[in-house]
C-alpha cells in the first residue's frame, strides 16, 4: 500500500485517547465518523473494532481489557505491542481533532483510488461515448461520495432538525407550484422528494412539468429539465406559448394581422425565457439518455452559484437502463431506474419530478387512474413520495378542437401529506398550458 495520505502516528495517538478516554470517548469518535474501515494500518483496524466491542460491552477500555479481547499475550498483538498506546495521549482532549485528521486522510485515499479508477476505465476498449461515461461514471460518484461529511447524527440532531421543521412548517427548498391552492391542498414537494407524474398520452403531462420548471426557475433557482423526446428549441418554444397564453394563440385560418400579432407576442414571451440562462438548463435526448448522465449535470449545476432546486425527467419510460440490467426483464429495468431517481433526489437533496406513462387499463370503465396503473413496474409506486395523476372524465372531454378541456390532477399518494386531494384545471389547448378552475 502506498504511504501516501496516511498517518501512521496520528492514528496510533487517536486509538491512545480514546483508551485513556473510555466507552464515552469511543462512542464520541464513532458519531464523529470513524471505523475501522478510516484506518490504514490494518493492525490498527483490528485494535479499533476490538476497542468498540470492549465500549459496547461498557467495560474499561484500558490495555490489558483490549489485549484480552485480542485473544490474550499469546497473539502478535501482544501487551508489549499494546503498550505504546498506552503514553501517546494522556488526555482525550485532542479525540475531535485526531478523528477529524483520520477521516481526513481516509477520505483523500478514497478520492485519488476513485480517480485513478476513473482514468483506467476511461482509457479503457469501449469506444462510443456512452459506453465509456458508463464505465467512468461509478467511479466519479465513489469520488464524489469521498467529499461527503461521514460524521453520523446524533438523537438530539434528529430532534433539533425536527424543531426547526416545525417552526418553518416545510424544509428549505420546497417547490411553490403555479397553480393557486394546490400548495396547501396537497403539500410542496420537498428536497429528496421523487414525484412522479403520471398520465396517458395527450394529457399534458409534459406541459404541467414545463410550468412547474418555468416558475421555480423564474425565482431564481437551478432548475435541471430533462427531455427523453423534444428538442430544447421545442421546449423552449411551448414555454413562449405557455407564457404568452391567449395573445400567442394562432387560430385556424386567423387573418395575417391576428398572425402577426400573435408570432410577436410569442417572441417576446421567448425574451423572457431567455432571462433565465443559468437558472435553467435543458437536456436534450441525445444528452441526457441515462440517468448517470443526468445525475453528472445535475450534480455540476448544485455545486455552481444557483444550486439546483428541481430536476424533470421526460420520461421514465424512454430512459435507457444501466449496463448492469440491460439483460433483464423490462419489469427490473423500470425498477432500477425508478430506485436510483429515488437515490439521485435523496443524494442531491432536491425534488425529481419523474414523468410516466399510464397503461391501456386506466382508460377502462371510465374510472380515474389507480396506483396499479403505472406502466411496466410496481416499484414505481413504492420509489415515489408522491403520486400524480392528470386525468379526463369523459363528460369533460368535448370535441376533439375544443380550445379548453377540463383536466383533473390527483394526488393518489403522499408519503408526509395528504394523499386523495385532487383538483380540476382547465387545460388550454392552443396556448399548451394549464390554469386552476
Amino acid at each position: 500500500m502506498s504511504r501516501q495520505h496516511v498517518s501512521e502516528e496520528a492514528e496510533a495517538r487517536l486509538i491512545s485517547t480514546c483508551v485513556v478516554g473510555g466507552p464515552t470517548d469511543v462512542y464520541a469518535a464513532t458519531a464523529r465518523g470513524v471505523s475501522a474501515e478510516v484506518f490504514a494500518i490494518a493492525e490498527h483496524r483490528t485494535i479499533w473494532a476490538a476497542l468498540c466491542a470492549i465500549a459496547s460491552e461498557e467495560r474499561t477500555t484500558d490495555i490489558a481489557s483490549l489485549a484480552r479481547k485480542l485473544g490474550g499475550f499469546a497473539t502478535d498483538y501482544g501487551f508489549d505491542r499494546l503498550a505504546r498506546f498506552d503514553g501517546l495521549e494522556h488526555t482525550s482532549a485532542r479525540r475531535s481533532k485526531l478523528a477529524d485528521d483520520v477521516i481526513a486522510l481516509h477520505r483523500r485515499r478514497k478520492l485519488a483510488a476513485a480517480l485513478a479508477s476513473a482514468v483506467e476505465s476511461a482509457n479503457g476498449p469501449a469506444t462510443e461515448w456512452a459506453d465509456v461515461w458508463e464505465a467512468v461514471e461509478p467511479h466519479l460518484r465513489s469520488a464524489q461520495e469521498a467529499a461527503n461529511d461521514t460524521r453520523g447524527k446524533t438523537l438530539a440532531d434528529h430532534v433539533a432538525a425536527a424543531k426547526a421543521s416545525l417552526a418553518e412548517r416545510e424544509p428549505a427548498g420546497a417547490i411553490v407550484t403555479p397553480f393557486s391552492g394546490w400548495d396547501q391542498e396537497a403539500g410542496r414537494m420537498w428536497p429528496g422528494d421523487l414525484v412522479v407524474l403520471s398520465a396517458r398520452p395527450g394529457c399534458g403531462k409534459t406541459a404541467l412539468a414545463l410550468q412547474i420548471a418555468d416558475a421555480t426557475a423564474a425565482l431564481g433557482h437551478g432548475v435541471l429539465f430533462a427531455s427523453l423526446e423534444m428538442t430544447g428549441a421545442q421546449l423552449v418554444a411551448r414555454m413562449a406559448r405557455q407564457r404568452a397564453g391567449r395573445s400567442g394563440v394562432i387560430e385556424s385560418g386567423a387573418h395575417k394581422d391576428h398572425v402577426q400579432v400573435a408570432l410577436e407576442a410569442r417572441s417576446k414571451a421567448l425574451d423572457g425565457v431567455a432571462k433565465l440562462e443559468g437558472g435553467l438548463c435543458i437536456l436534450e435526448p441525445s444528452e441526457g439518455g441515462t440517468l448517470a448522465q443526468i445525475e453528472a449535470r445535475a450534480r455540476l449545476m448544485a455545486a455552481g452559484p444557483r444550486g439546483l432546486r428541481l430536476i424533470v425527467i421526460d420520461y421514465l419510460q424512454l430512459l435507457t437502463p444501466p449496463a448492469d440490467v440491460r439483460r433483464e426483464s423490462r419489469e427490473r429495468q423500470v425498477a432500477e431506474m425508478s430506485r436510483r431517481a429515488k437515490l439521485m433526489a435523496l443524494s442531491i437533496g432536491c425534488p425529481v419530478l419523474l414523468l410516466a406513462q399510464l397503461n391501456r387499463e386506466s382508460e377502462k370503465d371510465a374510472r380515474r387512474p389507480r396506483l396499479s396503473d403505472l406502466r411496466e413496474s410496481g416499484a414505481i409506486e413504492q420509489d415515489a413520495d408522491r403520486v400524480w395523476f392528470l386525468y379526463t372524465d369523459d363528460k369533460s372531454v368535448t370535441a376533439a378542437d375544443a380550445p379548453v378541456i377540463e383536466v383533473k390532477l390527483l394526488q393518489a399518494k403522499c408519503r408526509h401529506g395528504q394523499p386523495g386531494v385532487q383538483a380540476a384545471l382547465n387545460f388550454e389547448r392552443n396556448a399548451v398550458r394549464f390554469a386552476r378552475r
